[in-house]
């Protein structure tokens, strides 16, 4: 890529580093399947407030923006989106310029903005349906890899994030499609095998009248 098509798709940007107390725990650490599930749950409820609340779209939604929250008086853990670095205002006054530049963590993006990725386009107009589709994709990990050693866990969805962008899009469109049972729910994890049929249910409800699947 030339310097000038990097200057028109990347977005120049401040480090800032700041120490904070933590306020909660990775989505990672769930140790049971109520937790995950409540863990995405409350994540799009978080995101659904944003955007309609606030006009603010997460542009980064990822395992690792999900946290679960200590226990609160009735020893309730519950999930928290976090990091707005990424976030835009969908308020027309103050719309930043290279709003539509794609920015977000590969193995978690919808697939029509990494098919944009792996035909060299760089650019894309994010909507809340691609979050919630990276929504799906944090459930979908879980279910797979949570509770597991990490040398046991499987590592096939490793494919979606590698440096050839036409094979993460062509990866994870078939995993999503023809080979969602073999490669996805085949492999969920012993302890959630009652979420197969939830996992059945989103997919369906996410993809209604889309071209995936």
């Amino acid at each position: 890529m030339t310097s000038t098509s990097s200057q028109q798709y990347y977005k120049k940007r401040r480090l800032i580093i700041a120490k904070l107390s933590p306020y909660g725990r990775p989505l990672k650490s769930c140790t049971s399947v109520w937790e995950l599930q409540s863990g995405v749950r409350d994540g799009i409820i978080g995101h659904y407030k944003l955007l309609n609340m606030a006009k603010i779209l997460q542009r980064d939604i990822s395992e690792g923006n999900i946290i679960m929250t200590r226990p609160d008086k009735k020893g309730i853990t519950k999930g928290m989106l976090i990091d707005l670095d990424m976030s835009i205002s969908l308020n027309l006054s103050d719309h930043p310029a290279g709003a539509d530049i794609i920015m977000g963590t590969v193995k978690y993006m919808a697939i029509e903005i990494v098919k944009n990725v792996s035909n060299g386009i760089f650019k894309y107009h994010k909507n809340y349906r691609h979050n919630l589709e990276s929504f799906f994709y944090a459930f979908l990990v879980g279910c797979i890899t949570y509770g597991l050693h990490s040398r046991s866990a499987p590592t096939h969805l490793n494919k979606w994030y590698t440096a050839d962008h036409g094979n993460n899009f062509r990866t994870k469109k078939s995993f999503v499609t023809d080979e969602f049972e073999e490669q996805i729910l085949n492999y969920f994890s012993p302890s959630y095998e009652d979420v197969k049929s939830l996992a059945c249910d989103l997919r369906r409800i996410l993809f209604i009248g889309k071209l995936y699947p």
